[in-house]
């Protein structure tokens, strides 16, 4: 009877180990897809965090036609926007809030995308000919809609989403039975794209000779700058940066005198 060769090596199927492996690698290359992908989405979309103030005001029509600005329309709107990159606008505005307060301005600080809610309602007295109308005169308006920034890129995107209505008493001399007391104008407003370094407007007529608008100016702040929720007056950016930092320094404490 034959010895069995010592030497000889029993042969052991290796398909399962190989399979493992295989799986191991595939497994860990998806893993590291994903992270990677996670990392270069969170590179690219980055939070960011401004200081936004705004204007609600009518102007003249021939005022604003006159600056020939490029407006952009808005679907199914009456409004169209457009950048004030001349500060015209801003300085139309700023010579009538001198001498009549604006129909609503704010000030507030946007660190969301792409929806950061904010609404507001106004109703103003209006001097208009109290002849033709015996009742007290009104402008009223109101706006519903979201703000946004972000980075995309290394570059400050700007959102602006919402719907927004104003109504005025008309001019004397119109037939009140036939048309109504008042003009109005509502619709959406939205905007997506550059942040607007200079002004960005949104313009729409009512009635025959006036522009419902609003004056949107804004610039970037530290993520350390405090949450500013502030009507009133519209000061300069920089102004406000100022107050911001005053109201962040603390102040010393008074001797204590006692007896």
């Amino acid at each position: 009877m034959p010895e069995r060769d010592l030497t000889s090596e029993s042969v052991v199927p290796s398909s399962g180990t190989s399979w493992g492996l295989r799986f191991s690698l595939g497994a860990m290359m998806v893993i590291v897809a994903l992270f990677a992908g996670v990392f270069g989405y969170l590179s690219y979309f980055r939070s960011a965090k401004c200081l936004m103030v705004y204007s609600v005001t009518t102007l003249p029509a021939q005022d604003v036609d006159g600056l020939g600005l490029d407006f952009h329309p808005i679907d199914d709107s009456p409004y169209q926007w457009a950048f004030d990159s001349d500060d015209a606008v801003a300085q139309l505005v700023h010579l009538k809030n001198n001498a009549e307060r604006p129909l609503y301005d704010k000030q507030l600080t946007v660190a969301y995308w792409p929806r950061q809610a904010d609404t507001y309602t106004y109703i103003r007295p209006v001097a208009i000919n109290t002849e033709t109308s015996p009742h007290p005169d009104f402008a009223s308006g109101e706006f519903a809609g979201f703000w946004g920034v972000r980075k995309v890129g290394g570059q400050l995107v700007f959102r602006v989403e919402g719907h927004t209505a104003h109504r005025q008493p008309k001019v004397a001399g119109f037939d009140e039975d036939q048309y109504g007391r008042f003009d109005e104008v509502a619709g959406n407003l939205f905007y997506e794209g550059e942040f607007p370094v200079s002004g960005l407007i949104f313009a729409a007529p009512v009635g025959d000779d006036q522009i419902h608008l609003f004056l949107i100016q804004a610039e970037e702040v530290s993520a350390k700058e405090p949450f500013v929720h502030r009507p009133g007056p519209i000061d300069s950016l920089e102004k406000q940066t100022e107050i911001t930092s005053k109201q962040q320094d603390p102040q010393p404490e008074a001797d204590n005198n006692d007896e």
